[in-house]
Order: structure tokens, then C-alpha cells, then sequence
């Protein structure tokens, strides 16, 4: 049983193989997809945005690190918007709608060529509570969770991006 799971999995990887399958996130010619990547990311109009954008930044150089000879280079301009929802009788929310997106685009390092661009946004809810404490950590953990999808969108069109910009002549 165990030799034919071995030549099964032998065939199905040379099948694939042959006809052209290669993983999105297997290297090509020594090189991983991200390893190209400079990340760029831009400060923002407000100091919400510059925030955002700290965490936008730090959520990609953890997926991607630092290139030391980077093929690309990755501009994100971040902006982030919060607004109340359920307002009480005394005019205070008791939800708030936190929304972050990300313009980026993808360019050549050494000629500054435009390869590809694109918009990744995300909203997520969180509790606006009296305690101004707990307010201010719902806040910080809900733009640490929009900031992590929409990092994680982003990567995954840049990759596409890069595999098509290596696939055209």
C-alpha cells in the first residue's frame, strides 16, 4: 500500500509538472516570490492613518521580510476611517464600524515602471464601551485584525502580479 501511495504521488507530481504547473509560492530560478519584495508604506493624512499604517507595515514584513536586493518595490498608501454606530440616548455610540484601505502598487525597483496597482479594503465591527480603557484596546485590537486581512489581500495580488509580470517577455 505504501508503494503505491509512493507512485501515485510520483505520477500526480510529474503530471503536473508537465504541464506547466508551478506552485504561486514555489521558487523560480532560486529565488521565493516575496524574497524581490521592497515594501514601502506610506504615512497618511492623519495620525489614525500613520498608525494603521505601523501596523499594515509591520503584518507585511513578517509575511514577506526584508529584501536586501529587492526586484520590486511594494507603495502602500493606507487610510483608515471609524464611524458610530448604535447611538444611546445620550449620544454615544455602542458600536463602531472600523474600515482600512490600502492603495498599492507595484514597481520595477530599478526603473520605477508601474507593473501592477490595486485597492484591498476591509471593515470590522467592535464594541464602544463606557470604560475608556477597554474602548482604546477594542479600537488597537480591531485595527490589528483589519490590518492583518488586508495584508494578507494585498500579498496575495502582488503575488499574481509578480508570477504574471516573471511569465510576459
Amino acid at each position: 500500500m505504501k508503494h503505491l501511495l509512493i507512485a501515485l504521488t510520483t505520477a500526480a507530481t510529474l503530471a503536473l509538472s508537465g504541464c506547466g504547473f508551478t506552485p504561486m509560492h514555489a521558487t523560480t530560478g532560486g529565488q521565493a516570490t516575496f524574497s524581490d519584495v521592497a515594501l514601502d508604506v506610506g504615512a497618511g493624512k492623519t495620525e489614525q492613518d500613520r498608525a494603521a499604517g505601523f501596523a499594515f507595515a509591520q503584518h507585511m514584513r513578517a509575511r514577506i521580510g526584508d529584501s536586501s536586493a529587492p526586484a520590486y518595490t511594494l507603495v502602500v498608501t493606507p487610510q483608515i476611517q471609524r464611524t458610530g454606530l448604535g447611538l444611546t440616548a445620550q449620544d454615544r455610540a455602542t458600536r463602531f464600524d472600523r474600515r482600512f484601505i490600502a492603495n498599492w502598487q507595484l514597481r520595477d525597483a530599478k526603473t520605477d515602471l508601474l507593473i501592477a496597482r490595486g485597492r484591498s479594503e476591509d471593515t470590522t465591527t467592535f464594541t464602544g464601551d463606557r470604560d475608556p480603557y477597554r474602548l482604546a484596546s477594542n479600537d488597537d485590537q480591531s485595527m490589528r485584525r483589519i490590518t492583518r486581512v488586508v495584508a494578507d489581500e494585498v500579498l496575495a495580488e502582488v503575488a499574481l502580479a509578480i508570477q504574471d509580470a516573471r511569465v510576459k517577455p
